[in-house]
């Protein structure tokens, strides 16, 4: 047993090395822990844990790197990396009293993204993967809000960092000197970033939205300290660590260190290279003021004949990117947007053109209708540089697009919803059609039953007796048959000669026209009592004129006789009882009615009126623990085509990514469809399964709510159904749940009993489709319901449900 800190609360956990996740009895918070399996480990997490919950990000992120360093397959220390990079810190909800994130370093780079997210749910179990991808939803809501309004913050020369009141609550030094040089700036026409003035009208709200549009869009940071512990105080430090990071990713950004009655070399080691400003000499602010003017306006002046000399060659790029566009050439209207980048980084136009090529659109009036954009990052930055026009052009072509939106989804409800009617009438239909067929079979079934063994054998044998009857005099009848028949024929032709000669007598020939007709009379007569006697001929035969149909329904009924008289001999009259019943099912397998509406594409009306062929066994795979115990595989039955059908497995059988690595793939390039087409349908069906598999054209659908390219379509002996199919072939989210295989859940399916189906926990499971970009997949909850949006392609623990079409006779 261990004590670990809770990293909600700070309350004391006691764990042991096995559990993952526990609950705090402080705050009531369910959350991850680290393995407590040595000492030294557990002392450095609680270390790095009382440094973040102090908000000192920076040092906690170091001693979480120093635990992947000597532990790399500690996921809680990669998580811990997590909530210092994007400053989380938990507080309580007024509403609710529950801990929830606040986020005070926030980032462009989505939490999803984040390489030690990955890191953490790769080196978790699946219990804890869960709880680590709820936290990350949490954080990435909150990430998302501050970068939304951030976008619409007017753009900082000048960032000015400093400590406002000491231990005493009384306002610093620091604070009244960054005043003065704020004011000094606003007069010369800065916009100025002061957090004293500019935050004051933002009373009841998070400042973070504010602090860090302001630290992306400023030029210059002045950092003013006139103590050693005002520089390093946790918000200041927040502030300037977070600035000299821009720095070091290669943005063109100045920090200037402003102190006074303090040694030079006691400001923070981070200052040692950076050229400061002593606050304490005479004309300071002047000396600053100029230093500033240098970095900034002379800089505009100089770049003022180098822009003109530029503007042309921006505006004719564009214009090209533009036309590129038009003819539908993503490649080169990225190319071009580049090049106008190289010469102004902040021009908003052309991060205009590289959104447009995302989201595969050829003019701009297509943005009115293009899902996606609200959450493009190249949008968000046309945004931020672009003028006001391109600012109001993109927040309307974004209300567009989600009017759009709104819009078909209630035209696919509506559709969906009138579909559902006609299928339930459809399915009444069938279902009162059916019932009759069912009714009738029953009853047949229930006759069969009735009738005693000695009534069943004479049946037989009187059966057998007719038949040989027809058997002894079959070649004398036959003959007789074909002898009448090629009489007929000959009668039957001789009567049309004649009336072709009766035609070309003529009218006068009128002698010679009633002795054609007194012939054909006379014949006429004569073919009548010919079929009278053909058709007693057959009668004679029984309605057979195949000596082979004939000898192979005796052999039939005999070993029927056979079959029967052996239960006798034996006493068993169930058994007799047995063989009338298969018979009658024999009946129910034949007849039209039923093949009628089994052939009706609803699964729902083939389950109705054949319960007991719902399902078919088909192949091998392991279903339990063991992976040496393959056993048959249960298949629901989809759809029925001619003499295909369409199968899905029943349970999920497998646990594996969409792909392996974290890229941007559609279902033709995934690794999970190498993995069914080649290690699945290998190891699941031998050669004779594998003859019956037929290769399958498998459509590339886009996802219908956020249109995201589905790739090419493929041809595939094994595939997963998309977005279309499960709304197609299922009628309800309860229809969607899936039950994994105790085999699947060993592999990592996630399965912890929140839903369940007939008593047992239900998976998530992988669809083809697209998700709300290429990156990520839709898949199907564990409540049933579709995820439109997706999850990452590199979750590890969705399960996997194969889908194939089969030949049958």
């Amino acid at each position: 047993m261990a004590l670990c800190k809770c990293k909600m609360c700070g309350g004391d956990l006691a764990i042991t090395d096995l559990e993952k996740v526990v609950e705090c009895e402080y705050c009531g918070t369910k959350q991850t822990v680290p393995s407590a399996d040595n000492e030294k480990k557990m002392t450095l997490f609680n270390r790095a844990n009382r440094l973040r919950m102090s908000s000192e990000f920076d040092k906690a992120a170091v001693i979480y790197e120093s635990i992947i360093a000597e532990f790399p397959e500690e996921a809680e220390a990669y998580w811990g990396a997590v909530l210092c990079k994007y400053g989380i810190e938990y507080v309580d909800d007024p509403a609710t009293g529950k801990k929830i994130p606040t986020c005070h370093r926030s980032s462009f780079d989505s939490v999803f993204d984040d390489e030690a997210f990955e890191q953490a749910c790769e080196n978790a179990d699946a219990t804890a993967r869960r709880v680590y991808r709820d936290e990350a939803k949490a954080i990435e809501e909150l990430r998302k809000g501050i970068v939304e309004v951030s976008s619409k913050e007017e753009p900082y020369d000048i960032f000015i960092c400093y400590k406002e009141t000491d231990e005493n609550g009384d306002r610093t030094v620091d604070s009244a000197i960054a005043q003065d040089v704020y004011d000094a700036l606003t007069e010369k026409g800065y916009r100025v970033f002061f957090s004293r003035i500019t935050l004051e009208d933002k009373l009841g709200q998070e400042y973070e939205p504010y602090i860090f549009a302001a630290l992306h869009s400023a030029r210059i940071m002045l950092v003013f300290g006139t103590d050693y512990e005002y520089f390093n105080a946790v918000w200041v430090k927040n502030e300037w660590s977070r600035f000299l990071q821009l720095i070091s990713s290669g943005q063109k950004k100045t920090l200037i260190p402003c102190y006074k009655d303090i040694d030079a070399y006691d400001m923070p080691k981070e200052f040692a290279k950076l050229q400061s400003q002593d606050m304490g000499k005479v004309g300071a602010i002047q000396d600053l003021l100029r230093g500033i003017d240098k970095i900034l306006k002379p800089t505009e002046k100089a770049n003022v004949s180098q822009n003109q000399a530029n503007s042309a060659t921006v505006d004719s790029l564009l214009k090209r990117a533009f036309m590129f566009l038009e003819d539908g050439d993503w490649n080169n209207a990225n190319d071009y947007a580049e090049k106008v980048l190289d010469i102004d980084p902040e021009c908003g136009e052309a991060y205009l053109v590289k959104a447009m090529t995302e989201l595969n659109k050829k003019k701009r009036s297509e943005l009115n209708d293009a899902p996606g954009i609200e959450q493009n990052a190249n949008i968000t930055k046309a945004i931020r540089f672009g003028n006001e026009a391109l600012r109001k052009e993109i927040e309307g072509n974004i209300s567009s697009t989600k009017a759009a939106i709104a819009e078909r989804r209630k035209a696919e409800e509506e559709r969906r919803a009138a579909e559902n009617n006609k299928k339930e009438a459809e399915k009444k239909d069938a279902q009162e059609k059916a019932g009759l067929v069912i009714a009738a079979i029953r009853a047949r079934i229930n006759g069969v039953k009735e009738k005693s063994t000695g009534e069943i054998l004479a049946d037989a044998k009187k059966r057998l007796v007719w038949l040989k009857s027809v058997s002894s005099n079959f070649d004398e009848n036959i003959k007789t048959l074909y002898a009448k028949r090629n009489e007929q024929n000959g009668i039957i032709g001789k009567v049309n000669e004649l009336k072709s000669q009766k035609t070309s007598l003529g009218l006068f020939a009128i002698k010679d026209r009633k002795m054609v007709d007194e012939a054909i009379f006379n014949l006429e007569n004569l073919l009548r009592q010919l079929n009278s006697e053909i058709e007693e001929c057959k009668k004679r035969l029984g309605g057979y004129e195949s000596l082979q149909v004939l000898e192979k329904d005796i052999a039939k009924v005999n070993s029927y006789i056979f079959n029967l008289e052996e239960q006798v001999k034996n006493g068993n009259e169930s058994g007799v009882v047995r063989i009338g019943y298969e018979e009658a099912l024999n009946l129910l397998h034949s007849n039209s009615l039923i093949k009628h509406y089994v052939g009706l594409k609803d699964p729902d009306v083939y389950r109705y009126v054949f319960n007991e062929f719902s399902t078919v066994r088909f192949g091998n795979y392991p279903q339990s623990k063991s992976e040496n115990n393959p056993e048959p595989i249960s298949w629901l039955i989809l759809a029925k085509d001619k003499n295909r059908i369409l199968l899905l497995s029943e349970y999920a059988i497998g646990c594996q990514k969409y792909n392996t690595e974290n890229a941007d793939v559609s279902w033709g390039t995934c690794t999970l469809r190498k993995w069914l087409n080649n290690d699945f349908f290998n190891s699941a069906f031998n050669d004779a399964d594998k003859s019956k598999i037929l290769t399958a054209n498998v459509p590339a659908q886009r996802n219908p709510e956020y249109n995201t390219n589905p790739g090419l379509d493929t041809n595939d002996k094994v595939f997963l159904l998309s977005i279309g199919d499960v709304n197609k072939y299922f009628s309800s989210d309860e229809d969607r749940k899936c039950i994994p295989t105790d085999y699947a859940i060993k592999k990592g399916v996630y399965a912890n009993g929140r839903h369940t189906k007939d008593g047992k926990p239900t998976c998530w499971w992988w669809l083809r489709s697209p998700g709300h970009r290429t990156g990520f997949a839709t898949f199907v909850h564990d409540s049933g319901c579709v995820d439109s949006k997706g999850g990452l392609v590199i979750c590890s623990d969705f399960a996997v449900r194969p889908a194939l079409w089969i030949e049958f006779d």
